[in-house]
């Protein structure tokens, strides 16, 4: 199976989720690794479009990352009905948090198959991984190509 992320170049080859372990997230706590990626290319980038400061100038050099996980891996989906009300607010809230802090404490499973919050639910998801998970220590393969951002993106926000 393969899930797409898009990281800034020194970072790219980073499957060990240190940045989210470093910061959290909507769906994961402060000090839980997890790797955040989207189900197409094209989502994972309109993703990460909020975390760039692309007001004035283009972010910095970015790469695509296809990243290769088993087929077999385990994955929990996380139904409309047990989404909290708040889940696409900004800032995170505490409830969607602790929908990923569950996931990760039981690991039932390696990865948590949740509704992107840039897109009508059902319509993109994003797969969060956990890299400490025994299905996917060490079975995870990553190729990178660079990824220019469009001017058009950064006239249109400006």
């Amino acid at each position: 199976m393969k899930v797409y992320r898009v990281a800034p170049k020194k970072y790219a080859l980073d499957l060990s989720g240190e940045g989210s372990r470093l910061t959290g997230g909507r769906w994961n706590p402060r000090g839980a690794p997890v790797i955040h990626t989207a189900e197409q290319a094209s989502l994972a980038l309109l993703e990460t479009i909020p975390s760039f400061d692309i007001s004035s100038t283009l972010p910095p050099e970015i790469q695509l990352v296809t990243i290769e996980i088993p087929d077999d891996v385990s994955i929990i989906e996380l139904p409309e009905k047990e989404l909290p009300p708040d889940w696409k607010a900004f800032p995170y809230k505490l409830s969607t948090v602790r929908i990923g802090q569950k996931w990760i404490v039981e690991g039932k499973a390696a990865v948590l198959k949740v509704p992107s919050v840039m897109v009508p639910y059902g319509l993109g998801w994003n797969f969060l991984l956990n890299p400490l998970h025994p299905e996917l220590r060490s079975k995870m393969s990553a190729t990178l190509q660079d990824l220019e951002i469009d001017k058009r993106i950064v006239v249109k926000l400006k």
